[in-house]
């Protein structure tokens, strides 16, 4: 059983006009901002325990997106988190000790807080979309209050998801 932490966003109409043309199948999955890359643990109730002693340490926050990067490793898209920017960092990083160590994107060797706007099978694919997309000048802002403990399905759709609030 696969699983993942993520930061659910609202949905936002320009956003979703890109990522409906360049993320295949992005209608299995919400908008998001991965904290913890797919992981499998047998013993949910230390999962479990571990988010909530981790969360205890952060509060409700604003983030806001804007400004793409490609990808170092893959061909992806990126839009950046800015506001709020360091707190996914350091939310990201103790998610990722305990229990969840052992789980670190192999593609991502420093960790960049994204949303995900482009998959690609090529370079030139993803040079094109660059162009296209740096023309938008996108910017988004939300409040997150919670993050959600998600378990995948062999193609990647959402099975379940559970909601961690913060205070």
């Amino acid at each position: 059983m696969k699983q993942v932490l993520t930061l659910f966003l609202e949905k936002n109409e320009d956003i979703e006009e890109i990522r409906k043309k360049y993320v295949p199948n992005y209608e299995k999955f919400e908008p998001h901002i991965t904290l913890v890359y797919p992981f499998e643990v047998e013993e949910q109730n230390k999962v479990k325990e571990h988010i909530n002693k981790v969360l205890e340490e952060f509060k409700i926050f604003n983030i806001s997106l804007e400004g793409i990067q490609k990808s170092a490793e893959g061909y992806y898209l990126y839009l950046l988190v800015n506001k709020g920017k360091e707190i996914i960092e350091k939310l990201h990083g103790k998610l990722n000790g305990g229990i969840l160590s052992d789980f670190k994107n192999q593609d991502m060797p420093v960790y960049i807080a994204h949303l995900s706007i482009g998959v690609f099978e090529s370079e030139e694919e993803r040079e094109k979309a660059f162009e296209e997309i740096s023309k938008k000048k996108i910017y988004f802002e939300t409040k997150i209050n919670s993050i959600q403990l998600i378990t995948i399905n062999e193609d990647h759709s959402l099975k379940n998801k559970e909601d961690f609030m913060l205070r």
